[in-house]
């Protein structure tokens, strides 16, 4: 294997870090500048490898007497020599090398994002513009419906403008990011992940509440809402890793879970903390919901006043104490 080959220098999660054309032979590997072939690492001697041919144009390894050896990855036993291979893999010091020929096969690219999915739509300024749109008049109706005074548009437009105010933050600050990382800003569609984000949330506060009422028990409710916060902040994270398109798929995946994780879980403590048990107050929670009569379990007169006698009993006993 005569001709040309790539020197591949990889980082400690196997990633390339550097790649290098040598094309003439003897070349050498180490950490001197007269090197073909140069590595910044302190355990690595100054000629520490040299690439030979021998024979019909057969490439070899050779040790050029380095002070910690040669080694292939996941051995311990130093080499003096060996033929190079495509995909061969070698540490000297604390840095892993790949050799390389130009036929060697690579993966296929991966995916920024899908040409038809959601990230690609929200490209466009309309329809990302309409998602933050949406969001507000979404959060308007919902600070007017949850309002049970008499308010002015003040009280009412408030709340999202002061929400809306954050998102931008937020977006700014992705967009910050994707500035530094990529040269683009995608404001807008950093800004609509927000607002999607929130659109989800507020579509799933009814689902959790009705949920409570109809089993009337708040743990379903509880466990209901973790779920569907972690998938939307999850979605949320991975939404703006994609956006910036400078991790891997995997990687994406890996930091969006992690996040969700972690914000559920000093959700929960948060939560565990504020429990009645260690409050000497009393709390009552009765969500009421507009649903039809054959939603709702009827008693009788009697079954009803007999609950009730019952209640004023319990109440009456907490009294006392």
């Amino acid at each position: 294997m005569g001709g040309m080959i790539y020197v591949e220098i990889l980082d400690r999660r196997g990633q390339v870090e550097s790649r290098t054309r040598i094309e003439r032979f003897p070349a050498s590997v180490g950490r001197g500048y007269g090197n073909d072939v140069i590595v910044d690492d302190r355990f690595v001697s100054p000629r520490h490898l040299e690439i030979v041919e021998e024979g019909d144009d057969e490439l070899v390894i050779k040790d050029a007497g380095s002070a910690n050896g040669t080694r292939r990855v996941g051995e311990d036993e130093a080499l003096e020599s060996a033929p190079l291979r495509p995909g061969l893999l070698l540490r000297i010091g604390e840095t892993s090398l790949r050799f390389a020929t130009a036929d060697m096969a690579v993966a296929p690219a991966e995916r920024m994002f899908k040409s038809d999915g959601l990230l690609d739509k929200l490209k466009s300024a309309p329809v990302a513009l309409g998602v933050v749109l949406l969001a507000f008049a979404m959060l308007t109706a919902d600070t007017y419906l949850e309002a049970y005074y008499d308010v002015t548009w003040v009280d009412i437009a408030g709340p999202p403008v002061a929400a809306m105010v954050v998102f931008a933050l937020w977006a700014a600050l992705w967009s910050f990011v994707n500035r530094v990382l990529t040269h683009r800003f995608d404001f807008l569609r950093h800004a609509s992940l927000a607002c999607l984000a929130v659109i989800a949330m507020l579509l799933a506060e009814p689902v959790s509440e009705y949920t409570e009422f109809l089993l009337s028990s708040h743990t379903p409710r509880y466990l209901l809402e973790l779920v569907i916060l972690g998938f939307v902040l999850g979605g949320l994270i991975y939404g703006h890793l994609a956006t910036i398109p400078v991790s891997s798929l995997r990687g994406r995946k890996v930091w969006a879970t992690g996040f969700a994780i972690l914000v559920l879980a000093l959700a929960s403590l948060l939560d565990y903390s504020q429990r009645v048990d260690f409050s000497p107050g009393v709390s009552i929670t009765t969500p009421l919901k507009g649903l039809g009569s054959s939603w709702v379990s009827t008693v009788t007169p009697e079954v009803f006043f007999e609950q009730a006698q019952s209640t004023k009993e319990w109440v009456d006993s907490q009294n006392e104490k």
